[in-house]
């Protein structure tokens, strides 16, 4: 869910039980992402495990609208493979929150599902863990066999001058999930377009919808080609050649 960013060290709450002994939870250890820091901590990410009183503990959930590191990145709210949750967070740092805080989560059979005991079961102290592990296969196993692409970015080179224009290479990274590898996918998406005001400000609409093709390469598909920034009328480009 949006909210706060979480890090390395950040603590996560676990509803399970081992007999009469409650897990709790713990501090998260990671890795988490030692290049991007937050408030000085390595921020958290889908992947990263938990310290827990049972067996360690995996973040299962992220935001698929921002990556860190090429993964989902972990907040307040991020569920975990025993049906804990992220509760603390950097309260400076909000990710997710600009638009429908859209999440993500791992397929299935990456998620590492504890081992819940008949006796630990029966004794009905691990209901709310079993209840929210079993959400988390639900939701896992309605997203197995859906294609999805997410976590778009765009990167813009500097412009190229020629006699015949003005031109811009475009590239456009995204990540998706339960696309075959060396798979070629075809895809529409909305190319962000710059406009002025009448006040000169430059402001971003989304305004071009452009078809793209790429091949799936460790769960990523890359597109890059070239745009004409701005055509060079003919009597101008005469006078170049």
């Amino acid at each position: 869910m949006p909210g706060p960013a979480a890090t390395i060290s950040h603590m996560h709450t676990c509803p399970m039980y081992s007999g009469t002994t409650p897990h709790t939870g713990g501090p998260i250890t990671g890795p988490g992402v030692p290049t991007v820091l937050i408030a000085g901590k390595p921020a958290a990410v889908m992947g990263d495990l938990c310290t827990c009183s049972g067996p360690p503990d995996t973040i299962v959930k992220g935001e698929v609208t921002v990556l860190i590191g090429g993964k989902p990145a972990a907040t307040i709210g991020s569920m975990t493979a025993h049906g804990g949750v992220i509760t603390v967070g950097e309260p400076t740092v909000l990710l997710g929150t600009g638009g429908t805080g859209a999440t993500v989560i791992m397929p299935i059979k990456e998620i590492p599902f504890p081992e819940i005991t008949l006796i630990n079961r029966i004794t009905g102290k691990n209901r709310e863990a079993i209840a929210n592990q079993e959400a988390i296969k639900k939701e896992a196993t309605s997203n197995e066999g859906t294609p999805k692409i997410y976590g778009v970015e765009w990167i813009y080179d500097e412009e190229r001058i020629t006699k015949h224009g003005v031109f811009q290479e475009v590239t456009v990274k995204a990540q998706v999930l339960n696309i075959p590898e060396g798979e070629s996918i075809t895809f529409s998406i909305k190319r962000p377009t710059e406009a002025t005001d009448k006040q000169g400000n430059v402001t971003e609409k989304e305004e071009d919808v452009i078809e793209l093709t790429g091949k799936v390469q460790n769960k990523k598909v890359e597109v890059t080609w070239e745009i004409e920034k701005t055509p060079v009328d003919k009597e101008q480009s005469n006078n170049t050649k």
